[in-house]
């Protein structure tokens, strides 16, 4: 599954935004690493 950027998310702090983001994309990574631990080694 393809990272997506959050459309519908209204965000008045550009940097809170950003940190949203980050978060998200860092759990999506872990999670794919995760993944790839349990099922291919």
């Amino acid at each position: 599954m393809p990272l997506r950027k959050i459309e519908s998310l209204n965000v008045y702090d550009q940097n809170s935004a950003n940190s949203v983001n980050k978060l998200l994309i860092e759990n999506n990574i872990n999670l794919a690493v995760n993944i790839q631990t349990e099922y291919f080694f």
